[in-house]
């Protein structure tokens, strides 16, 4: 076998060391799409502010649907290593992180006594009632007008 070719260039640039400085000064201009290099403790650090920002835009347009390249690109990933990390980090997708989130805004807003179970389906995003409901029974174990009746009183919503 031949031994590894190298060019002129990179002779010369070894030579006088010039391929360490290039290479200090690009990791030290770190970007989102290039985070710079930290410990472990350190780099699980920065997944989680990554996924802490995906969360807080989330909450922030729960009744807009996002659009998850976008989503993604905001944070500098790609979709699937958004979902990856996402679901590495919280136990859930997006869109069952999603889902909860709707569901307990939707919970509050019942149990204000001043928004009905419709009203309350179309606030948080839901353009279904029947899939509304049917993700709140899957989620709470009761339907969304238990929470209704509720209505700011302090009964509970197990039992009959």
């Amino acid at each position: 076998m031949f031994p590894p070719r190298r060019t002129v260039v990179g002779i010369y640039l070894a030579e006088f060391g010039l391929i360490r400085v290039m290479s200090r000064t690009v990791v030290s201009l770190p970007t989102a799409q290039n985070p710079p290099p930290q410990t472990s403790e350190g780099a699980s650090d920065y997944r989680t502010n990554r996924i802490l920002a995906v969360k807080r835009r989330l909450e922030e347009n729960l009744s807009t649907p996002l659009g998850l390249a976008a989503l993604a690109q905001s944070i500098g990933l790609n979709r699937h290593s958004l979902c990856r990390e996402f679901k590495r980090e919280t136990g859930l997708t997006i869109s069952q992180y999603l889902q909860l989130q709707r569901v307990e805004a939707a919970e509050r807003l019942l149990l204000s006594g001043k928004w009905s179970v419709t009203e309350a389906a179309l606030e948080v995003g839901y353009n279904s009632l029947s899939a509304f409901s049917r993700t709140y029974l899957s989620l709470k174990g009761h339907c969304p007008c238990r929470a209704k009746l509720r209505g700011g009183q302090n009964l509970p919503l197990t039992g009959a």
